[in-house]
């Protein structure tokens, strides 16, 4: 709520240009780790080898589900890029833009498959369908089982923090906008 009061230059702004080179920094690194992990060798073969016939039985189930995973982590349909878009100038170009925004996204998503599969393989857990019972429970237990885990399950589950709170940030966003512009409620 304070990195919303402070507006958009000094709260937003600030916080999202500390808070995004610190996941990719923290990202890189455990990305890094996860090479030296054993395993890690059929974590990639797993992991960069789509099974295509499963994808071609199956697409009426992964199409929407891949769809909605977009849908979810570029946060469309909730306001956020219409509020942020909002802010910018009329000299950017909203179609580049969004397209840096897709591309980033997508690499930070492949970045975190280099830290969760090796996890996982290095301790033999297979991975399951996905989802908070994967994060919560399966990273829990494999960085448990690796050395240096604990350090390092702190150090991406403090990841995963900052991850959510710059989304409820912009999500708080979006509703702080209408209520400045529709209702006349102040910032602070």
């Amino acid at each position: 709520v304070g990195i919303i009061a402070a507006g958009v230059r000094r709260g937003i702004e600030l916080s999202v240009k500390v808070m995004v080179p610190a996941i990719l920094v923290l990202l890189v690194g455990l990305a890094a780790y996860g090479f030296t992990l054993d395993g890690a060798s059929a974590a990639y073969a797993y992991y960069l080898s789509p099974d295509f016939a499963t994808i071609a039985a199956n697409w009426t189930e992964i199409l929407p589900a891949a769809a909605g995973q977009a849908f979810f982590t570029l946060s469309l349909g909730m306001g956020v890029m219409i509020t942020y878009a909002s802010y910018l100038g009329e000299d950017r170009n909203l179609a580049a833009d969004a397209g840096i925004i897709a591309a980033l996204d997508t690499l930070v998503a492949v970045l975190v498959g280099f830290v969760v599969f090796p996890v996982l393989f290095s301790i033999g857990i297979e991975p399951g369908a996905g989802g908070p019972r994967t994060i919560f429970v399966s990273l829990t237990a494999a960085f448990a089982g690796i050395p240096g885990g604990r350090i390092l399950g702190v150090v991406f589950f403090g990841m995963v923090g900052i991850a959510a709170l710059s989304s409820a940030i912009s999500i708080l966003e979006v509703l702080v906008s209408y209520l400045i512009d529709e209702v006349g409620v102040a910032r602070v």
